[in-house]
């Protein structure tokens, strides 16, 4: 299990650390041509908020590469992670490749849950 897990992590950091990448390239993901995901697309585009999931994208997925510092990754892609998922449920018609991403992502959270437990407290001793 281990090798699958190790095999995911590295996929899933090196995706995201290329989509991070690759607009500085002038490559662009493949087009949607659903309306309503077009118009949520080209209102964001060349915003702050693009830019600072580009930068999520680069920072978390290059994060993911060490396995020492993956916890941190899936944490800081987390929102965007999320934010994929529920636009391809939402407005495209690709629901499976969105839930495929999340899916993954929640797989690796849960292998590296115990990295998590001190976020929400579940490490504390109980106190009289």
């Amino acid at each position: 299990m281990s090798i699958v897990i190790t095999l995911l992590r590295l996929g899933f950091g090196a995706w995201f650390a290329f989509w991070g990448i690759a607009p500085l390239f002038g490559i662009a993901p493949p087009p949607t041509t659903e309306p309503a995901a077009l118009a949520l697309l080209d209102a964001n585009r060349g915003t702050f908020s693009m830019q600072l999931a580009q930068a999520s994208f680069v920072v978390g997925g290059l994060l993911l590469l060490v396995p020492r510092t993956a916890p941190l990754g899936l944490a800081i892609l987390a929102p965007t992670v999320i934010w994929i998922f529920l636009f391809h449920a939402t407005l495209t018609a690709s629901f499976f490749w969105g839930a495929s991403w999340f899916a993954a992502f929640l797989v690796l959270v849960w292998w590296y849950r115990d990295a998590f437990r001190p976020l929400v407290g579940l490490n504390r001793k109980a106190t009289q």
